[in-house]
């Protein structure tokens, strides 16, 4: 009962979101669902026992493998991998600093190479472009001052000068990219775990 436990784990780590008891009584191939919830509570309890970074849930009949709170602060961002190279981090904080503003002036400032920085960040929904006339009026997203941690109304205080809304976007990346590869190796721990026991298992 062990190994029907350790591969439960193994599919919700990674499935990595929520799936249903019939789901995970198919691919355990258990027909008893009881069974299934009761390892699933164990696994809980294992969970809680160990203090892992990772905690097990459920709602109905639907359970996942998720980030403990207090670590969510960690990789909340995680899902947007921009790792901005200079140019477009240079474009971006010079449309902070103007925001709102028009492209037209954004290429004027920036050359003709701003149009690429502009659609790449148009792409990570960083921005929005609205048609004015024969141009765009850029504006930033909700998700852009979600990320960067700036209230809307505040921008135009935050951002004095172009050199502190560059400052500002730089070290945010930074974390960010940070904090991606320390959940990388959070996962590449557990992921080795994971392989380690299920070798020893095989050994037995």
């Amino acid at each position: 009962m062990e190994e029907l436990k350790n591969q439960l784990e193994a599919i919700l780590f990674s499935v990595g979101k929520k799936i249903s008891i019939e789901e995970l009584s198919r691919l355990c191939k258990v027909t008893n669902q009881k069974i299934i919830v009761s390892k699933l509570q164990e696994l809980m309890h294992d969970y809680e026992q160990k203090e892992s970074s990772l905690m097990l849930v459920s709602e109905k009949d639907n359970w996942k493998l998720t980030i403990r709170e207090r670590h969510l602060s960690l990789v909340k961002n995680l899902a947007i991998d921009t790792e901005l190279n200079r140019p477009v981090t240079e474009t971006l904080a010079m449309i902070a600093f103007k925001y709102p503003v028009m492209q037209s002036e954004i290429i004027k400032i920036r050359s003709n190479k701003a149009y690429d920085h502009i659609k790449e960040l148009e792409e990570m929904q960083f921005l929005e472009k609205v048609r004015k006339g024969r141009t765009y009026q850029i504006k930033l997203t909700k998700k852009f001052f979600e990320y960067f941690d700036l209230p809307e109304e505040k921008v135009k205080d935050q951002f004095k000068n172009f050199e502190e809304a560059e400052k500002v976007i730089e070290e945010k990346e930074t974390e960010i990219i940070q904090q991606k590869k320390e959940a990388e190796q959070t996962m590449k721990e557990l992921k080795e775990k994971l392989s380690s026991e299920e070798n020893a298992k095989t050994n037995e």
